[in-house]
């Protein structure tokens, strides 16, 4: 279904206001870890607990979901429920030209 984003709510506000139920898909991409906040505008900290209690109850009711983050050791222990892929990404962020960030795509369904 065609849902509108407000860019000023949080993932859990989006979550309550959208209701997700049984084959939905919610992608989930929250501040990165403080360790990175320079790299990042308007940094917010996250409970990272929270949001994998969230995932918990989406994956609960049959939603499936994606969450990308910076690739943390303190994040994939939390999620490591989870199937939790590692990409590459080249950063525009970083004062580095060229600079390649490692990154992690956690999700509740395998990718083909």
């Amino acid at each position: 279904f065609p849902v509108t984003i407000d860019h000023s709510e949080d993932y859990t506000t989006f979550i309550e206001k959208t209701n997700p139920e049984l084959g939905d898909f919610v992608f989930i991409d929250p501040p990165y870890t403080v360790k990175n906040a320079k790299m990042y505008y308007k940094q917010t900290i996250i409970d990272f607990s929270e949001l994998k209690s969230t995932c918990d109850r989406l994956d609960e009711n049959g939603v499936m979901f994606m969450v990308t983050m910076n690739d943390d050791l303190e994040i994939r222990e939390i999620f490591k429920d989870y199937i939790i892929h590692s990409i590459k990404k080249h950063s525009n962020l970083s004062l580095k030209r060229g600079y390649i960030e490692n990154e992690i795509v956690i999700v509740n369904y395998e990718i083909s």
